[in-house]
């Protein structure tokens, strides 16, 4: 189980990840109204990690731009960074 903490900016541009003073940051093209930019988040992680949706949830704050999120799988930290390209 990898547990990381993630801090979502919603209304971007575009949709990336970043590192910024050590904080881990995703930026997603969709408004927070409705649920959108995490639906957007959880199905980003699930197609990066080729696993299924109900494999990752958010722990915490899903009402909140910083969350803690859960992800059923077997990689490091080091290595969940590497496959984000960071």
């Amino acid at each position: 189980m990898l547990k990381i903490n993630v801090k979502v900016i919603p209304n971007a541009s575009f949709y990336t990840w970043k590192i910024q003073n050590d904080i881990l940051k995703c930026y997603l093209p969709v408004t927070p109204q409705k649920n959108k930019a995490n639906k957007l988040l959880l199905q980003n992680l699930a197609k990066l990690f080729k696993i299924p949706l109900n494999h990752i949830t958010i722990q915490y704050g899903v009402k909140q731009r910083h969350k803690t999120i859960l992800i059923e799988t077997n990689l490091s930290y080091e290595e969940f960074l590497v496959k984000l390209g960071l």
